[in-house]
Order: C-alpha cells, then structure tokens, then sequence
C-alpha cells in the first residue's frame, strides 16, 4: 500500500525548494506522478515525526499565505 496525501498548493515549485531548503521537510512536485498544482507528502514515518513536519508546515503557511 501507498503513504501518501497530495494537498494543492498555489505554487507548488516554490513550495517544494522552500520547505526543503529553508525547514528541512521533503516533498515532491505532484507533476512527478502525473497530478499537476499539487504537492506529495509521504506519512509512512512514526508519528513524532510526522507531527514535527506538520508543524513547520503550518510555520511555511502562516508565512506564505
């Protein structure tokens, strides 16, 4: 079975380099697996990390929007 959520996201490009270089959360461009405007997330990691990422998510967001 597949681990994954693919939420849509403005920019996604930007969103993939910046969350990469700036928080340390890799992503994937959805245009990779044939799902344009939308980005990759994979979840198969235990739930403290899991709940890490989320949280410099919401940090990309609140300053991003």
């Amino acid at each position: 079975g597949a681990f994954y959520v693919l939420p849509k996201v403005k920019n996604p490009r930007k969103f993939v380099l910046d969350m990469f270089d700036k928080y340390k959360v890799i992503t994937y461009l959805g245009e990779w697996f044939g799902i344009d405007e939308r980005v990759r997330f994979s979840y198969a990691l235990d739930a403290e990390k899991i709940e890490e990422g989320l949280k410099k998510i919401k940090q990309y967001l609140k300053r991003n929007q």
